[in-house]
Order: C-alpha cells, then structure tokens, then sequence
C-alpha cells in the first residue's frame, strides 16, 4: 500500500506533477514576498522620517496652543485685578479696557482659532484614513477584490530581465500568489496557505 502511493506520487508522472506544483508554489510565494516587501517594508520605511517630523509639528503645536491658553488666562485673571486697582485710584476716570480686549479678545482669538483649525485638520486625516480602511477592507481584502486589484498589490510580476520564466509560468505563479493572498487576508479566507 505505501509503497504503491509513493511509486504513484516520486516516480514518472507523478514525480512531474509535485515538480510542477513546486515550482508554481515557490514562484507564488516569491511573488508574495516581493509584494509584501515592496507595499510594508519600502513604502511605509521610506516614509517613517516624513511621518515623524509631521507628528512632531503636531506636538510642537499642541504645546504652543497650550501654552498660549494658560497665558491668555493668566492674563485675563491679571487684567480683572488690574482694572478693579485703577479703578479704586482714579475714580474720577472710566477704567480702560485694553488689557481685557489683549487678553480675552486677541489671544484667546488667536487660541481659539488654532485649536479649530489643527481639529479640522485632524478630521481631515481621520475621515481620510478611515475612508482608506474602509475601502481596503471592503474592496480589496475580499475574494473578487484581490484578483480584481492584483495589479496594484504588485502580485502580478511584470517582465523580469535575463533568468525570467516563461508565461505560463508566470501566469501560474501570479494566479497561486493570488490564492495564498485570498486565503491568508480576504475577510472569507481559509488561511490555509497549502490548499491555495
């Protein structure tokens, strides 16, 4: 019995077929890494310092608006004590109201409007990224979705140089890797990656 699958499976047209679905599973699988690679390790690493700077701004702008809000109040506290101390002292004159118009129009003006502007701008980003995570999840990561956006995941190799495989090849390679991609990550995936 054993000895009849194995002579089925290594030896002539058997030992062709697992050569064949080797080679197709191996090819599929170096498409997928070389995917991978490019989308995670290339794009978001390239980007990291842009991303930090601009976190850094935000920080950076945060703590100024802070900063900003506490003098405002400080000096409007100050401004009250101000007023009620001229006015005691020279009650023949109208107290002046600079110092509140500084403190309570100006500069809590100028808070307000920052702290409204960098919310928009926050917003702005939010309904962006959920708007990307949404149309990954419900677009590319289903089972249409993957072969639909082959392409554009990079799972469909395009002409290499000297060594490159032949079509067919190629083909079946790019339409394993699209298998191991619809089990490993498609909402309704196996995560079987040998089935594929």
């Amino acid at each position: 019995q054993i000895r009849s699958y194995i002579s089925d499976v290594f030896i002539g047209p058997g030992l062709e077929d697992l050569a064949s679905r080797v080679k197709r599973a191996i090819g599929a699988m170096n498409i997928l890494d070389s995917a991978l690679r490019v989308s995670l390790v290339e794009t978001w690493a390239q980007r990291l310092p842009s991303i930090d700077v601009i976190e850094s701004l935000r920080i950076a702008f945060f703590v100024c608006l802070g900063f900003l809000s506490m003098a405002a109040a400080v000096i409007g506290t100050l401004s009250f004590f101000i007023t009620k101390v001229r006015a005691r002292a020279l009650l023949d004159r109208a107290p002046s109201g600079k110092v509140h118009c500084c403190s309570w129009c100006c500069l809590l003006f100028f808070v307000a409007s920052g702290a409204l502007l960098l919310t928009g701008v926050l917003i702005l980003c939010t309904v962006f990224a959920g708007e990307g995570c949404v149309f990954l999840r419900r677009e590319v990561f289903n089972h249409e979705g993957i072969a639909r956006y082959a392409d554009l995941l990079g799972l469909r190799p395009t002409l290499g140089g000297g060594t490159a495989p032949s079509k067919a090849v190629r083909d079946a390679s790019a339409y394993a890797a699209v298998e191991i991609a619809r089990s490993c990550f498609a909402s309704n995936g196996t995560g079987d990656m040998l089935l594929a």
